[in-house]
């Protein structure tokens, strides 16, 4: 996962990631989040990986700047048993993947919150919780369901910091 806050200004640097080999093997799904992508971006295209993204509707306003958007590069040599799938309670900025495992089936929910925005971020987690409970409930041979991504979330009443690390290298 990295949140690349601009896809198509860091494809270089995506590009060097994935011809990487890690103890021998390839990165098999990279989860980009804040890609910044609106309808008329252009899609990179990177040999031996599929794209699938989704973004926030609202990218590209003449009113709104591009904001967030998530995309998974996933390679070739899987995609066959990784693909999007649809869920209940579709939101912008939510990409939710299935990949079909030898025993069964796992699912990953790769988000972005944007920011100072409570309102999208409650409709955001209960969307997410209830594809979770729809997916455990329909999907008998479920091994398990990852949801990540940068949720901008402050965890205060459990850690007590309440500090804004927005754009502040310090923290």
């Amino acid at each position: 996962l990295i949140n690349i806050r601009s896809e198509l200004a860091n494809i270089g640097s995506i590009k060097r990631l994935l011809k990487r080999k890690y103890k021998g093997r390839r990165i098999d799904i990279l989860i980009l989040t804040e890609t910044k992508e609106t309808a008329f971006s252009t899609q990179p295209k990177l040999h031996g990986y599929t794209r699938i993204s989704t973004y926030d509707e609202r990218s590209g306003e003449a009113d709104s700047p591009r904001i967030g958007g998530v995309a998974a590069y996933i390679s070739t040599r899987i995609e066959g048993r990784c693909h999007e799938i649809e869920v209940n309670h579709k939101r912008d900025n939510i990409l939710w993947l299935r990949l079909k495992t030898r025993r069964g089936e796992a699912f990953l929910a790769a988000v972005y919150n944007r920011p100072g925005h409570p309102e999208e971020h409650t409709l955001n987690m209960s969307a997410i919780t209830k594809n979770i409970e729809w997916l455990s409930k329909n999907h008998r041979n479920n091994e398990g369901i990852v949801v990540t991504g940068d949720m901008n979330t402050r965890l205060h009443q459990r850690t007590g910091d309440t500090a804004s690390n927005a754009y502040k290298p310090e923290f």
